[in-house]
């Protein structure tokens, strides 16, 4: 545009060269023109001069004017070997002034940039404030869409789970947001503000709505959200439009809610203040409680740090796990059906519906690190049952593909037959690791 507007002003003030001359221009519209061009002119040279002075006082292998030395180690550790110190003059200054986190420092990319601005030499000019928010911008924006396309394959080869969020920031605003979760990573997708909006059942429908159409419907498995009421409603609104798409609660969430039902039961709840602090703590009666506690929750924190971590999906280990707790608990409290019963009630109520839902119970049999160790898990009423209303929920009305999973590919799986017999198959399948994938077994 800038340009443009140079051009326009030249052949208002009759400034041969790049453009015509206009014949209708006055002479005060001529005289107003060229001193707006001469005072740009001005401003430019102006601007250049600035930059020297400013480069002028820049000299990095100086000890002067307030210049930070680094440390050899620090720079051999991060850049490499160094033949002498150096210091980084006013960088530090910039830093503060512009509020730069100082992880920032850490990035790959900053490095990067630093080599960029070396190897370009003294006098590299800085982007302007338009290039920053225009130009670059577009082009980054670009080229994330462009690393994007990996995950939309994938979404569409193995499908994908739409995670949504509600949070409040420092301003108190209210924000949802939307993630797309694969077995390539989590990637955000769209944040909105809603505090002038009530969160509904239907406000969060609408949005999650949204969301399925951009990823596409066929892609989309299934929609994770929290246990709060308005989201149990978008959920049932969801299953009524949707009916091939599974929604779960988040697990993390849940499991949550589950430590604080225990955590409030009279056995392990005991809050004292003050001086009754001191008196509480030298009894044995509170030493035997810590060891209850532990007793009860560290097998249940185990589980939680599974489904919190990031190394791998959890879906096909959680409900097992959860089963694994329950009896780790049971022996713990000595097999007393009076201490151990209310723990499995709460456990129950907080699972039933979210948990182990017919998802939940897939994963787990088509994980063949719990199958190989226990076939009979497939005899099991609940798993049979999440089977028949699986491939209903994945496959409606397709009865045909339905019995063939059911009746020929699924045999072949759950009686260990085929290339699931060989050793490798099975001895692949034995250890829990970090990096243990069922769907990369076979």
């Amino acid at each position: 545009m800038g340009r443009g507007i140079n051009r326009l002003k030249q052949h208002i003030a009759q400034i041969k060269g790049n453009v015509s001359s206009c014949p209708k221009a006055t002479k005060i519209d001529q005289i107003k023109c060229r001193n707006s061009l001469l005072d740009n002119r001005n401003k430019k040279k102006g601007k250049v001069d600035e930059n020297e002075s400013l480069r002028a006082q820049v000299n990095i292998r100086s000890s002067e004017n307030e210049t930070i030395t680094i440390d050899d180690d620090l720079m051999e550790d991060s850049f490499g070997s160094i033949k002498a110190k150096r210091s980084f003059g006013p960088m530090d200054r910039w830093a503060y002034e512009c509020a730069i986190p100082f992880h920032a420092f850490e990035k790959d990319s900053f490095k990067i940039m630093l080599e960029a601005v070396g190897q370009f030499g003294r006098g590299a000019p800085p982007p302007s404030r338009y290039e920053m928010g225009e130009t670059y911008l577009k082009k980054e924006v670009e080229r994330t869409i462009n690393l994007l396309t990996p995950y939309k394959d994938e979404w569409k080869s193995n499908g994908c789970s739409i995670m949504t969020d509600a949070l409040s920031d420092r301003k108190r605003r209210s924000i949802m947001n939307l993630c797309v979760n694969s077995k390539m990573g989590t990637i955000f997708l769209s944040s909105k503000e809603s505090s002038d909006e009530a969160h509904t059942r239907e406000h969060i429908h609408e949005y999650v709505e949204s969301c399925i159409k951009e990823v596409g419907p066929k892609n989309v498995v299934r929609i994770v959200t929290g246990n709060a009421s308005n989201n149990m409603g978008a959920a049932k609104l969801l299953k009524e439009k949707r009916q091939t798409i599974f929604w779960t609660s988040c697990a993390t969430h849940t499991l949550n809610l589950r430590h604080e039902g225990i955590g409030g039961l009279p056995r392990l709840r005991n809050t004292v203040k003050g001086k009754a602090a001191y008196d509480m703590v030298v009894k044995a009666t509170f030493l035997t409680g810590v060891a209850l506690c532990l007793m009860v929750f560290t097998p249940l924190v185990k589980v939680l740090r599974m489904v919190d971590a990031d190394r791998k999906s959890s879906m096909g280990f959680v409900y097992s796990e959860i089963q694994n707790v329950k009896e780790e608990i049971i022996i713990a409290l000595g097999n007393n059906k009076k201490a151990y019963e209310p723990i499995m009630d709460i456990i129950s109520k907080k699972m039933k519906g979210r948990l182990d839902t017919p998802l939940h119970l897939m994963a787990y049999l088509l994980n063949p690190y719990y199958l190989f160790k226990n076939p009979e898990i497939q005899n099991d009423i609940d798993v049979t049952d999440a089977i028949v209303d699986f491939v209903d929920t994945i496959y409606p009305g397709d009865h045909s593909l339905q019995n063939h999973i059911v009746m020929v590919e699924l045999p072949v799986y759950m009686g260990i037959q085929e290339n699931f017999s060989r050793e490798i198959a099975i001895k692949g399948c034995d250890v829990n690791y970090d990096k243990f994938d069922p769907c990369n077994i076979f």
